[in-house]
């Protein structure tokens, strides 16, 4: 089953699947920092963004197993 992602979901995803931060992503992006927390948050627990291990303050994320679920299923 494929969720519904919103616009600024998608961007966010787009921007950090590759490895990055919080900080980074909103200022590349144009969002307020508390914005993309709550976003990444979100698409933490929907597992479409996972946490790098290892990574402390700013965390970097990368794309979870449901992003690569759904692009296998595209």
């Amino acid at each position: 089953m494929t969720l519904r992602l919103n616009e600024r979901d998608k961007r966010i995803i787009e921007a950090m699947k590759d490895g990055a931060c919080i900080p980074n992503t909103a200022r590349l992006l144009g969002y307020a920092q508390r914005s993309v927390y709550n976003n990444v948050t979100k698409l933490c627990t929907l597992e479409y963004l996972t946490k790098i291990p290892g990574t402390k303050s700013p965390a970097m994320y990368k794309a979870g197993p449901r992003y690569y679920a759904e692009m296998e299923a595209r």
